[in-house]
């Protein structure tokens, strides 16, 4: 039977996966859109990724919960709520197919709800410290290729590199810049978290190189929700 700790081996290599996944499709659309092989660079999407992984999160937790190696939690029944309401809301959703996958170029519908929550799921199974911290300083360090291929977009004109249709806004390999500030917000809150318990000064450079990301995207709508997270963070 497998144990415990394979299983967390198994759910850390998955998640690092995708975090490093995502925005290698990403930048691969990029430069295949660059030098005209795809018409667009949304054609290569990385929510591919996100919809082809579900069937494997989705059995990935069953082992989880059915082998009982690790137990249901109030989390958990909050997520099945969730999917729920996410399910009877696409059901009775005026376009059905939208509701599913989203709209084009963008699919924030269904299926990429049920991977995000699905994610969630698995990744607060994972109760070796040696695990989190190697993932959480995995997930910075792609941060900082994101904030820094960012700036590549905002003050170059590098014909190798992807820029925004607003040039003094930058959406590095996410996208859009609303995507690109909502994605930066995530590692600016867990590195300062990280510089606040253990007072290193790689994670306030972490954080200062993620604040200028969050001013480059020039998106409101994330700045505003940083600004609300860090006050609840300071009460």
């Amino acid at each position: 039977m497998i144990k415990k700790e394979e299983l967390e081996k198994i759910i850390f290599y998955i998640l690092c996966s995708i975090i490093i996944g995502l925005p290698t499709i990403k930048l691969l659309s990029y430069v295949l859109y660059l030098n005209n092989i795809i018409g667009s660079s949304f054609t290569l999407n990385q929510v591919y990724l996100l919809w082809f992984i579900i069937p494997v999160l989705l059995i990935l937790y069953l082992i989880c919960i059915l082998t009982k190696k690790f137990k249901i939690t109030y989390a958990d029944l909050i997520i099945y709520i969730l999917i729920f309401l996410a399910i009877i809301s696409t059901i009775f959703a005026v376009d059905v197919n939208l509701s599913i996958f989203g709209e084009e170029y963008r699919y924030e519908g269904l299926l990429s709800i049920i991977c995000y929550y699905l994610l969630f799921l698995n990744a607060k199974n994972i109760s070796d410290d040696k695990y989190k911290n190697n993932m959480v300083l995995i997930f910075l360090i792609v941060g900082i290729v994101q904030v820094s291929y960012g700036l590549l977009q905002v003050y170059t004109n590098l014909s190798f590199i992807r820029h925004f249709s607003l040039p003094y806004m930058a959406m590095a390999l996410c996208g859009n810049p609303n995507f690109f500030g909502s994605y930066i917000i995530m590692h600016l809150l867990i590195s300062i978290s990280y510089y606040l318990i253990e007072d290193k000064k790689r994670y306030l450079i972490f954080s200062i190189l993620f604040f200028i990301g969050l001013c480059i995207a020039s998106s409101t709508g994330p700045f505003i929700g940083f600004i609300l997270a860090f006050i609840f963070m300071i009460i």
